[in-house]
């Protein structure tokens, strides 16, 4: 399953040569001895990644994501952080900002202090843990880990890892494989990186064969060029006719052949929508996404067809749709008359031809 990848909050990224750039110019007046003492002990990239402030803002950022990208659809997410301290943080600072429930699966030691004792897990808890984020209608949507389950975890169910950690070769590959595991209505995964680790990805696919991992990880953007595709040749069936015309739009679909062609289409368009939403490069497509769902429906309707239905659509399309739909005015047809009145016929006639 194709791997789809994004950069977000550049501003945050702990990049190594910048900090040390900028820890240099901050302390230019001590020796350089002292400079490098000081950076060994406190200005470890590890240090500035764990700083809370940073991890608020990212767990801001990384649940107004899942909130509006990835639950709709009902996957689950993975987050990675630099060390054990890093992950309780994220734990913590998802629960203070009433994100939905996780956990923070990490090793542990016999020498923990206190604050990591306390998320200790035994193997069986892990287990059940793991079992839990596996589990579609389990309420468990974030695991949280540093080391852990980075190879080997077998989850279908996440679409997405949100990467704060400086992975790097085999182990960056293997890491991001987590999110390519094929599941039921998932068409890509995602990688969403708080840590600049594109930095990396040159050197870790140098290492294998170019066949082998040719278009491992696409940026979102890289999708734009399909979505204009299949854009315009969902919208081409209305060409020449008035949008604002509802029945002049549900009369073009009327042969079998043309709805089954007009509907491949739309179903190729708002699979790409629902893979690009809510990035905002999915903005001038939405208009005409709501136009053609609500043509959709309404041909559904006129036609008895039941495969003209949103409920294959992804979660974000059938949203907007149906959104769109009621809040389209209702167009009154006539005023209301009596139906023992000797005009009722004379005055609904021209309307029966489109029932």
């Amino acid at each position: 399953m194709p791997i789809l990848y994004e950069s977000r909050m550049p501003e945050l990224q702990v990049e190594g040569a910048s900090l040390d750039v900028l820890f240099d110019r901050m302390f230019a007046h001590d020796s350089a001895d002292d400079r490098e003492r000081m950076k060994k002990r406190y200005a470890t990239a590890e240090a500035i990644a764990g700083a809370p402030k940073r991890v608020e803002a990212i767990c801001l950022d990384i649940l107004d994501h899942f909130e509006k990208h990835i639950h709709p659809n009902g996957f689950k997410a993975q987050i990675v952080t630099v060390n054990r301290e890093t992950a309780i943080l994220y734990k913590q600072t998802l629960d203070r900002l009433n994100g939905p429930e996780s956990v923070a699966i990490i090793s542990s030691g016999h020498n923990d202090i206190a604050d990591i004792k306390a998320y200790h897990l035994s193997e069986q808890q892990q287990k059940q843990y793991i079992e839990r984020f596996k589990d579609p209608n389990d309420p468990l949507k974030f695991i949280i880990v540093c080391d852990m389950l980075l190879t080997g975890f077998d989850a279908p169910i996440e679409q997405v890892m949100y990467l704060d950690k400086p992975l790097k070769e085999h182990n960056l590959l293997q890491a991001i494989a987590r999110v390519n595991r094929t599941y039921d209505g998932k068409t890509y995964g995602l990688i969403v990186d708080y840590y600049g680790v594109s930095l990396f990805l040159k050197q870790a696919l140098d290492i294998f064969d170019e066949a082998d991992v040719k278009d491992v990880m696409k940026p979102v953007e890289s999708e734009i060029p399909r979505l204009q595709s299949r854009h315009r040749t969902a919208k081409r069936f209305f060409d020449h006719v008035d949008k604002a015309n509802l029945e002049a739009c549900i009369r073009v679909l009327e042969p079998e052949d043309v709805r089954v062609e007009f509907d491949l289409a739309f179903k190729r368009f708002s699979e790409s929508m629902d893979l690009v939403m809510p990035n905002p490069l999915a903005n001038p497509y939405r208009e005409d996404l709501k136009f053609l769902g609500k043509v959709r429906l309404a041909a559904k309707r006129r036609y008895r067809d039941p495969e003209m239905d949103i409920s294959d659509c992804g979660a974000k399309v059938r949203q907007l749709i149906e959104e769109h739909v009621k809040a389209t005015a209702i167009e009154v047809l006539h005023e209301p008359i009596d139906i023992l009145s000797s005009r009722f016929i004379e005055h609904v006639e021209p309307d029966f031809d489109s029932w």
